[in-house]
């Protein structure tokens, strides 16, 4: 919806004419300093800085991403698909290279699930289904037991605010007005993307980024919001996963956390207990009780 001072008021219905006078003549002032404030949002906003190239902001993703090397955090969860809903606390830790540890908790304080990845391997223990999962961390995998088909690389990417990137042989770069941003395009031999940043402190902030079919459809979106400094690093605080083609949607509300500490390197394993069933996951088998 556009400003105030963008539309026209007519008809009864409009503001009433201030009285005569200082009171009026003050009133008058100040109506028209807003009109001209609010008149300024109308204007197509121009970058406050000089035009960056596509090669600088691509290494600042790279950088943003390499920045944290450990995280520990806290999150509410929202997750759908295909119809099935959960909301939860997430527990999660992140080592760099590829380590990963998530913890599902219920509200009272029970461990219904937890996934991790070291070394190219995962293991899932879903205390609902009593059962262990085990197998290669690729992207195929990790979407049986999780309905989010990324590399586990790529997850760690998205959670210090960077973004996965295509394989791509030329690029484009545009002021969007509309957002204040930045917005590149790559375009790849069957992938497009487009990431939409915001230079803010020094610094690059990611706030969205998509990629496309060839035909134009949206095979995954990562929204990005809420940025705090944290640690002598920018982390956002909002998070969330599309995957259209998945009907999935995984949105993280970072409740606390902590950058760049020493976690204990026994957090990414998990042996499956004694008596528990234990079932091997790939790409070409659907686990038997599918993690919800």
């Amino acid at each position: 919806m556009p400003p105030l001072a963008c539309l026209e008021s007519t008809g009864p219905g409009g503001l009433r004419r201030p009285s005569r006078g200082p009171c009026g003549a003050a009133v008058l002032a100040a109506t028209g300093l807003l009109g001209l404030l609010q008149l300024g949002a109308c204007l197509p906003l121009t970058r406050p800085y000089p035009p960056p190239r596509p090669a600088e902001l691509l290494r600042a993703l790279e950088l943003r991403a390499l920045r944290l090397r450990t995280l520990r955090a806290e999150a509410r969860l929202h997750w759908e698909s295909r119809g099935e809903a959960l909301k939860a606390t997430l527990r999660l830790m992140a080592a760099r290279p590829g380590q990963l540890r998530f913890d599902l908790i219920s509200p009272f304080d029970t461990t219904l699930a937890t996934w991790v990845c070291s070394a190219g391997r995962f293991a899932l223990r879903d205390a609902r289904a009593n059962r262990h999962y085990w197998g290669s961390a690729s992207p195929c995998t990790l979407a049986r037991v999780l309905e989010v088909a990324l590399d586990p690389g790529d997850l760690q990417r998205v959670l210090a605010g960077s973004t996965p990137v295509i394989d791509h042989q030329r690029s484009t770069l545009r002021w969007d007005s509309r957002r204040a941003s930045e917005l590149l395009t790559l375009y790849g031999a069957a992938l497009t993307q487009t990431i939409a940043l915001r230079r803010q402190r020094g610094d690059w902030d990611v706030e969205q980024s998509a990629i496309y079919a060839a035909g134009g459809q949206l095979l995954l979106r990562l929204s990005f919001a809420e940025q705090e400094e944290r640690d002598g690093l920018r982390l956002p605080s909002s998070i969330t996963i599309e995957q259209p083609p998945r009907q999935t949607t995984l949105a993280l509300a970072i409740r606390a956390r902590e950058a760049n500490l020493t976690l204990p390197p026994r957090a990414f394993e998990l042996p499956a207990a004694r008596g528990l069933p234990s079932e091997q996951v790939d790409c070409t088998t659907q686990p038997s009780a599918a993690p919800r």
